[in-house]
């Protein structure tokens, strides 16, 4: 089983721990090896929280009784926050949005739901706050959204998408051809309704002035164009 990744450019770097920090859990009976780092945790829990170990755990593997597994391909790092995000224990630590990036190819790969849900709800909220450069960092966030199946964070892209950038600006971008067709056509559609809002508004506000012959004939001219736009 290998890690599904997302393109380069969308990694997060790595939130340090001090040694403090990468502490053994309480009633531990399992050692997990990544690299140099040991973790010591309950397995009871451990397979409580994912369907993944579980099966390793308990299944026709190598695993299976074992006191002590090595973990390849692992960043020790991550699996640190990642099992203080998901073992009890931790309940009550804030997850700050750095760490949510961090940690969700994990959840995703372990099934871990809670998890799951509680980095959906982090990047979700502050995606909202969050005032992008360009819209490779946008498109990028959606299609991590969408890779892992992140529903409150996909919605929130969506809104950032049609909300912040032009349709030109979206269809001529390189990576939105990646994005799902799904995803796509909602961005797309949003943008549409966004605009015939905007005109619809402009039309309203054109009734207002003054009413004079020469303004009355130069605002009929301008609702036949605006008129026009609206019906394409």
């Amino acid at each position: 089983m290998t890690d599904t990744k997302i393109k380069p450019g969308t990694a997060v770097k790595e939130a340090m721990l001090s040694e403090k920090n990468v502490r053994a859990f309480q009633f531990t009976d399992l050692v997990i090896k990544i690299v140099d780092e040991r973790f010591y945790v309950n397995k009871d829990q451990l397979v409580k929280e994912s369907p993944v170990f579980l099966a390793m755990l308990t299944g026709n593997f190598k695993e299976k009784g074992a006191t002590e597994i090595e973990l390849q391909d692992k960043d020790p790092t991550a699996f640190s926050h990642f099992l203080r995000q998901t073992l009890p224990g931790f309940k009550g630590l804030e997850m700050s949005e750095k760490t949510a990036h961090l940690i969700l190819p994990l959840a995703h790969k372990y099934q871990t739901e809670a998890t799951l849900l509680k980095i959906d709800t982090v990047l979700a909220t502050s995606l909202n706050e969050k005032k992008y450069k360009n819209i490779d960092e946008l498109i990028n966030d959606i299609l991590e959204a969408e890779l892992y199946r992140q529903p409150k964070y996909l919605q929130a892209c969506i809104n950032k998408a049609y909300t912040t950038f032009t349709y030109k600006e979206l269809t001529n971008a390189p990576e939105f051809h990646n994005v799902s067709n799904d995803t796509k056509f909602t961005v797309l559609s949003k943008r549409c309704e966004k605009l015939e809002f905007g005109n619809k508004t402009f039309l309203e506000e054109l009734d207002k002035i003054n009413t004079c012959f020469e303004c009355r004939h130069e605002r009929i001219r301008i609702q036949d164009v605006a008129r026009k736009i609206l019906s394409k």
